[in-house]
């Protein structure tokens, strides 16, 4: 399963690196931030606990956190990128009032849909190599965004987790942003990070 997870994540690894530039452009980071991983072939296996966050952040102010868990799926017999936000953010990007679950919501992004023939309303089983069984899942949305997110599935961050196999406290990926970049100076410092290899990014999420 190890070796089958590591092909798996390499492929869409070079995906990613080719197409989104790897972080920078795969995070679609909103100005300048600090981004929190673990040591993992790609954000796809990355798991960052939120009280290893907590413990970087808890004596700071002016820090905003935004929570990230990535994971992939098989559907029609195509890898799928999942991408799980804050439940407030999803919730903007549909209206749906179909017989589906709202937990079980997710946006689509046009190109995705285009290519796999899907329309809202649909019931979609996607099959994660993380887990034993498929999820099932509605299509509430399909959503031209004006970047690479248009190839995506967006779902909420719980429903991502359940696909991925994590844990409530767990995500991929912990964007840190504040307008005093001293302070993320001070984070990068105390995860044995240079302040120069702080990214600052100025990417619109949508």
């Amino acid at each position: 399963m190890l070796v089958l997870l590591s092909t798996i994540s390499l492929s869409i690894l070079g995906i990613f690196t080719s197409l989104y530039n790897f972080y920078e452009n795969l995070l679609l980071t909103n100005g300048e931030g600090l981004v929190i991983s673990s040591y993992a072939i790609s954000p796809l296996t990355s798991v960052v606990s939120e009280e290893y966050v907590r413990n970087l952040v808890n004596d700071l102010e002016g820090i905003s956190v935004e929570s990230l868990v990535f994971s992939i799926a098989y559907f029609k017999g195509k890898t799928v990128v999942i991408r799980g936000i804050e439940k407030t953010e999803f919730s903007s990007f549909h209206h749906y009032h179909g017989s589906g679950s709202n937990i079980s919501c997710v946006v689509v992004g046009e190109g995705l849909a285009r290519e796999l023939n899907l329309s809202e309303g649909e019931t979609l089983a996607l099959y994660s190599p993380f887990i034993k069984e498929p999820v099932l899942v509605t299509v509430c949305g399909v959503k031209q965004f004006h970047s690479l997110l248009n190839y995506e599935i967006i779902a909420s961050i719980e429903l991502s987790r359940t696909i991925r196999g994590i844990s409530n406290n767990q995500y991929s990926v912990v964007i840190l942003r504040a307008k005093n970049l001293s302070i993320l100076s001070s984070i990068s410092a105390r995860i044995g990070l240079n302040p120069e290899d702080i990214k600052a990014t100025s990417k619109k999420l949508y």
